[in-house]
């Protein structure tokens, strides 16, 4: 019932049983021996690719021969197949990077295993699909691991998904429990969207129907006060910015009166900037989060027909903010200001001043206090400013 090596404690009359019916040479099946059509519809892209399951295999993604190759690899690791191992190359599918190295063997529990994926599907191209759509359905809803999926996808070249699978995924996000799991993974998403078109994943319905229920989850899930674990910090700020990376993007689309498409995402921005202008005035939110709030909102002032602080206007109502807040967390929320505003706030003389002033009237425990996440804060501005 396992692959491998007999491991210890096994029934003495299995190991001798087995010594008798195993062989010490490995053979092949006789020709036209019944089996699925994804073993020669595999040898079939393996031969058309000039790919041999020996040695190490160098790919450069920038080029079609190689990205097609990389394609078949990438679906043969989804099925699980013994031998097929990737040892080096970017983590995601948009990464800038254009070298991948494989490791390719024939061990003796391949051909089995191909065997038993022709369950999935007769060609691989539809076997590696059933086979992701059922890793995507095990992941429940759980943003990262649908991600990971999803990327998983783009690198095989596998936009297209079920219909029915894409309601699953809608229904199932609605069960993320934390705000900071989504951030990261919708800005992949977003980014696959939009940029996505070597990759053969932009404008992928599936991303979409993720990409949109995360970021109504997201917005539920930001709205309630809730106190934040230093770990997730950086989390929570990720989230914050791929919300308003993906408003952004749908008001950009909505000002280019030159574009007759509909916009790529069904999402109102609306909703979102109202989320964030109560989570800026919510005494009870965390400071990190209130000062990520306001600075979405000062970030995408101008964008929208609902016009908001800017300029001296929009410093002010940062400062008013900074200075409502007790010195130990002065920097968190500053820190959630230059993550999300550092454009619109750092070049502003009289934020600069203001935050001169205010450090300034720090008496010496309250500055000591203050201290470390000020430091924090500056880290997100480059050394000239």
């Amino acid at each position: 019932t396992y692959r491998g090596k007999m491991r210890p404690g096994t029934d003495p009359v299995l190991v001798q049983a087995m010594d008798v019916l195993a062989g010490d040479i490995v053979g092949r099946l006789a020709p036209g021996t019944p089996q699925p059509p994804l073993v020669a519809a595999v040898q079939a892209e393996l031969a058309a690719h000039g790919i041999a399951l020996s040695g190490q295999l160098k790919l450069d993604l920038l080029t079609e021969t190689d990205r097609a190759r990389s394609r078949v690899l990438h679906r043969l690791a989804i099925l699980r197949l013994p031998g097929v191992r990737r040892t080096q190359g970017p983590k995601l599918a948009m990464s800038g990077e254009r070298t991948e190295l494989w490791s390719l063997s024939e061990p003796l529990e391949q051909q089995a295993a191909l065997i038993e994926a022709g369950a999935w599907g007769a060609s691989l191209h539809d076997a590696a699909r059933a086979r992701l759509e059922d890793d995507l359905r095990q992941a429940q809803g759980r943003i990262g691991p649908l991600a990971e999926g999803l990327n998983q996808a783009a690198w095989a070249g596998l936009s297209a998904l079920s219909d029915t699978l894409l309601r699953e995924l809608r229904g199932a996000i609605a069960a993320e429990p934390r705000f900071e799991a989504l951030g990261p993974a919708l800005s992949v998403l977003h980014t696959l969207l939009r940029h996505g078109q070597m990759l053969g994943m932009a404008d992928a319905p599936v991303l979409r129907v993720v990409i949109e229920s995360g970021f109504d989850r997201a917005l539920w899930l930001l709205e309630p006060p809730a106190a934040i674990a230093p770990a997730d910090m950086q989390s929570h700020l990720e989230g914050h910015l791929a919300l308003r990376r993906i408003v952004a993007d749908v008001l950009a689309h909505a000002q280019d009166h030159s574009s007759d498409a509909p916009p790529l995402l069904d999402l109102e921005p609306a909703r979102a900037l109202a989320v964030w202008q109560r989570k800026a005035a919510d005494p009870a939110a965390s400071p990190l989060s209130r000062g990520a709030a306001l600075g979405a909102t000062l970030s995408l002032a101008g964008r929208t027909d609902d016009p908001h602080a800017q300029g001296e206007s929009g410093a002010a109502e940062a400062m008013q903010l900074l200075q409502s807040l007790p010195a130990p967390v002065l920097g968190d929320a500053l820190t959630g200001l230059l993550a999300l505003a550092r454009e619109q706030l750092a070049s502003e003389p009289a934020f600069v001043a203001g935050m001169d002033r205010t450090v300034q009237a720090l008496g010496n425990a309250d500055f000591v206090r203050a201290m470390p996440s000020l430091r924090a804060a500056f880290a997100w501005l480059p050394p000239q400013e």
